[in-house]
């Protein structure tokens, strides 16, 4: 009878630890790894404190957040990376620190919507599907008089690159730079490089030649391309995930079609002015560029261009929003002899990750063109220059620098190996050891020197599986 209760108590502690492994490992799977590293995402960087005392100016961070039982397990531990990174920049004399939950705050909230900040929706994949949830996670840096800045999206993927995009920020902040502007243009456009030049260092592309797009670039002006393979989408793409903008001016036909396809739009019907004529325009009333800085102020010249169109469902499954930015005025018709006003001319595509750069598509190319970027009266500069000082806003300008100064990951290619020979070399003391100790006590009392060595054994024998579990927990944490 001993012997069996022996057994079935072996038995019991043997599923505990079991137990106790699965719990753990759940639990370490939600939790943030730990900081093994010089470079934390919870402390800033040498560089941005340096530049804070350089500066001497006095630095706000605003820091829009969630509740916390608005979060799971991966927001929760980003958002715990951010408080203690924003402890530590609380630290310096020079800086002032406030957290504010918009949602239970009506006048932060109305505040946050004027500086265009606002809660970000965020998919999830569950067990019944796709859940969506709106998210507040947004960082805003004032510093002194040399202006602000802002972090719309601070995700969790983000987060781990904080120190480096608050570093971004100030030094753009610090000593703005001119824009980039990539210009790949038939003959005939020398009035828009010189409107660039205003405004941006211009790097001149040949884009049908060359399928490729220089990673620093704030802007690519593509102006009648000629040729579109799998290269030139693939730089494109690439080009669009760096958080670089574009502006598509497309004549219809094969290549327009492959490139507004791959952005999910389409050109279709080719349009008329009032007249007749090939002159299409566009006025202050049918335009609206509400997400920019401010407006064009003048009509937009167009010649016969197509009707961008596109699908918002569509669209919304792929993660972008579709803002139409001019359509046509009163009087213009299509080809077919149709009306065609509020026809779409200019399609900006958006992405809900405001990491990724935004694409505007026309489905004209002579807008840009000399004699027509410059017409009197019109606003096709005034829209040229516009186009250059959103791609230039310096939350847009910060997060292609991050992207440079992104820290290497924190574990080395043979990580996964590490931490999975770790968990064996945790896990098999624990289960031999717990066989050993059932084994040993089912023989009963034997000797007087093993009833004496008993209780040492049992000690040794726990200790030896809680530091198992310890190798365990570390190395799940770790990974």
């Amino acid at each position: 009878m001993k012997v069996a209760l022996v057994r079935l108590g072996s038995a019991s502690l043997a599923l505990a630890a079991l137990v106790a492994l699965v719990l753990l490992a759940a639990w370490s799977a939600t939790a943030r790894p730990l900081d093994l590293v010089a470079r934390s995402p919870r402390i800033p960087t040498t560089a941005t404190l340096a530049r804070l005392d350089e500066l001497g100016e006095p630095l706000l961070v605003e820091w829009y957040r969630s509740a916390e039982d608005e979060l799971d397990g991966e927001w929760r531990a980003a958002f715990r990376d951010i408080e203690l990174y924003l402890q530590h920049i609380s630290r310096h004399p020079a800086a002032r620190v406030r957290v504010v939950e918009p949602e239970v705050a009506p006048d932060e909230r109305a505040r946050a919507a004027a500086l265009g900040l606002s809660a970000t929706r965020v998919r999830t994949l569950r067990s019944d599907g796709w859940s969506e949830r709106r998210i507040w996670s947004a960082l805003r840096l004032s510093l002194g008089a040399r202006g602000a800045s802002a972090i719309e999206r601070l995700d969790p993927e983000h987060a781990r690159e904080l120190p480096a995009l608050v570093d971004g920020l100030l030094e753009e902040l610090a000593a703005p730079r001119r824009a980039k502007v990539g210009l790949s243009a038939p003959p005939g456009h020398r009035r828009l490089r010189a409107v660039l030049e205003q405004q941006a260092d211009v790097v001149e592309l040949d884009f049908d030649a060359d399928a490729s797009i220089p990673a620093d670039l704030d802007l690519l002006y593509l102006v009648a391309p000629a040729r579109a393979g799998a290269g030139h989408l693939a730089a494109l793409s690439s080009h669009r995930a760096r958080g670089g903008a574009t502006c598509m001016a497309l004549e219809p036909g094969s290549t327009a079609t492959l490139l507004a396809g791959a952005v999910g739009l389409r050109l279709e019907q080719s349009l008329r002015g009032e007249d007749g004529g090939t002159r299409v325009r566009s006025l202050p009333a049918e335009q609206d560029f509400r997400g920019f800085a401010h407006q064009p102020d003048g009509p937009l010249w167009f010649e016969a261009p197509a009707c961008v169109q596109g699908d918002a469902l569509l669209a919304a499954e792929e993660g972008v929003e579709l803002d139409l930015l001019a359509a046509s005025a009163a009087g213009t018709r299509e080809e077919s002899g149709a009306r065609g006003a509020g026809a779409p001319l200019l399609v900006q595509v958006r992405p809900l990750d405001p990491w990724r750069g935004r694409t505007i598509v026309a489905g004209d190319a002579a807008w840009l063109r000399d004699g027509w970027i410059d017409l009197e009266g019109g606003a096709n500069e005034a829209l040229a220059r516009l186009l250059v000082a959103e791609a230039r806003a310096p939350a847009r300008r910060a997060a292609r620098l991050a992207a440079s100064l992104a820290r290497p990951a924190t574990q080395p290619p043979d990580a996964g190996v590490r931490w999975r020979f770790m968990l064996f070399a945790g896990a098999l003391p624990i289960l031999a050891l717990l066989w050993w100790a059932a084994r040993g006590l089912a023989r009963g009392e034997r000797s007087r020197d093993e009833r004496t060595n008993r209780p040492r054994a049992a000690a040794a024998t726990l200790g030896l599986a809680g530091a198992g579990l310890a190798l365990v927990a570390l190395a799940v944490r770790v990974a």
